[in-house]
């Protein structure tokens, strides 16, 4: 997968938008419905999924300071 920055238009908020191959749907949803059901000030929020014809997006919580593994180095 590969998660991009992104920005909802009308609030200027910026966002994590994660695209995953549509080949690994079972997997995605899986993710999705375990992030459905957190909620904790220590995880990003989910917001929203959508399908496209060859992807599937996870939208969340953008969190700005780089790499996580590059934060813990």
């Amino acid at each position: 997968s590969v998660v991009y920055k992104g920005r909802k238009k009308k609030t200027f908020e910026y966002v994590a938008v994660k695209s995953v191959e549509r080949s690994r749907r079972k997997k995605l949803m899986n993710e999705v419905r375990i992030f459905h059901n957190l909620q904790h000030r220590n995880i990003l929020k989910f917001y929203n999924w959508y399908e496209t014809r060859n992807h599937l997006w996870i939208i969340f919580e953008y969190c700005s300071g780089g790499d996580l593994s590059q934060v813990i180095e």
